[in-house]
């Protein structure tokens, strides 16, 4: 009799906590943010949008995995890892903030390591866009995968540059798997932006996007991402989206308050003493202040021509 009733005491004890790892595993996000490269110019933001990716998406009840700064060997291992943990969730996310680059018409995302000798020298130091499309598990119902890449040619000053057999930004991806979505921070053969604030123009929308609302159809959000970009880099960058989904996606977010991400545009005047020309407008639309730290052009204001 007693064995019996320990037998039911620990059986009432493990239900719940398979089920809650269930729970928890319905969306889980692979969030990576590489910022400091050894061989390649050095981004501001990556680190910073991962931060506040993760933070966004946890909210959004994703179980989620921050990684940053990686290694080539360590973001393929990362990437291994993610095919097992999205086994038949409901969804699948990656989000990446770093260089990327095309070769030849092949996409790849650039590691903390990756190097520049030549072009054999980038690839293998590199991961090919197509693993990150393998890392989602064939199971996962929903798979997203956004890159926030392609942000300059990191390798344009380098005295072993590549610039020459590099194409500007990324290129167009005609994959073949099912329900994956990928969005793209620009459009094909176009750089995104790092932003002079905290995050790029590209994660401030995204989270803005979002967690402005209790509940955002995946639909509505990606045209209120690419709208939010636009006018955030005065349509220098355009976000670009290929895929399809067989079913509505929608995202629940879970806190009060919406996360509201740096809303700085691309274009902020930081410091007191820079100077930049601009045509002339009637002080109706603008206020400056005496240090011209600051400038505020009010909607009504007409285009301005800014030279940076």
């Amino acid at each position: 009799m007693i064995k019996a009733l320990f037998f039911v005491f620990l059986t009432c004890l493990t239900i719940p906590i398979i089920m809650s790892s269930a729970k928890a595993a319905d969306r889980v996000a692979l969030i990576i943010g590489n910022s400091d490269y050894l061989h390649a110019g050095r981004l501001n933001n990556p680190k910073n949008d991962a931060v506040l990716a993760d933070t966004a998406l946890q909210s959004l009840g994703f179980e989620t995995l921050l990684l940053t700064d990686r290694s080539v060997d360590a973001l393929k291992d990362d990437l291994t890892s993610f095919r097992t943990l999205s086994e038949n969730a409901e969804m699948a996310l990656i989000y990446f903030a770093g260089h990327g680059i095309q070769i030849e018409q092949d996409n790849y995302l650039l590691a903390v390591d990756t190097r520049a000798d030549d072009l054999d020298a980038a690839r293998n130091s590199s991961v090919a866009m197509d693993s990150f499309i393998n890392a989602f598990a064939p199971s996962a119902k929903t798979k997203l995968l956004m890159l926030d890449a392609c942000r300059n040619n990191p390798f344009a000053e380098d005295t072993r540059s590549l610039s020459s057999e590099t194409t500007r930004g990324l290129a167009r991806v005609n994959h073949e798997v099912s329900d994956l979505m990928v969005v793209y921070a620009a459009q094909p053969n176009r750089v995104a932006l790092d932003g002079n604030g905290d995050n790029s123009p590209f994660l401030t929308a995204v989270v803005n996007s979002l967690t402005e609302k209790n509940d955002v159809k995946l639909s509505d959000a990606l045209i209120e991402i690419t709208n939010r970009v636009k006018t955030s880099t005065n349509n220098r960058q355009i976000p670009y989206i290929e895929g399809s989904l067989s079913s509505n996606v929608v995202f629940n977010h879970a806190l009060v308050q919406p996360i509201i991400a740096d809303q700085t545009s691309a274009f902020q005047c930081k410091g007191q003493k820079q100077e930049f020309a601009m045509r002339s407008f009637g002080e109706d639309f603008a206020e400056v202040t005496d240090k011209i730290s600051q400038i505020v052009i009010s909607e009504t204001s007409p285009e301005v021509d800014r030279f940076f």
